[in-house]
C-alpha cells in the first residue's frame, strides 16, 4: 500500500524514538498531574501503558521516575478513562 507507507514508516520511527528516549517517561508522568487537562491525562496514560507493555527498560525508568504516586492520583481523581488506564499500569 504505497499510499500509507510513508505515514506508517514515520509512525514507526517516532515510536522507536519515544521508546529509546530517557526523558519521555518523565514528561508523560508530569502530564498525569494536569488535573485541568483530562484528555492529556488520558493520552499520557495510554502512551505510558504502551511503553511499559513493550519495553522492560522503560518500565524501570518509569518506576525510577516516580510513576506510582502519579498513577495513584490519577486512579483516584482522574477522568474515568485515565483512571482505567492508570489502574492497568499499577
Amino acid at each position: 500500500m504505497k499510499e500509507i507507507s510513508e505515514k506508517s514508516l514515520t509512525t514507526l520511527m517516532g515510536k522507536k524514538a519515544i521508546g529509546d528516549s530517557t526523558t519521555v517517561p518523565e514528561y508523560l508522568i508530569e502530564i498525569l498531574y494536569w488535573d485541568d487537562k483530562p484528555k492529556s491525562q488520558d493520552l499520557s496514560a495510554y502512551i505510558l501503558m504502551i511503553l511499559a507493555h513493550q519495553n522492560s527498560s522503560q518500565r524501570k525508568k518509569m518506576a525510577q521516575s516516580g510513576i506510582v504516586p502519579a498513577l495513584l492520583e490519577v486512579a483516584l481523581l482522574g477522568s474515568p478513562l485515565a483512571q482505567k488506564r492508570a489502574l492497568k499500569l499499577l
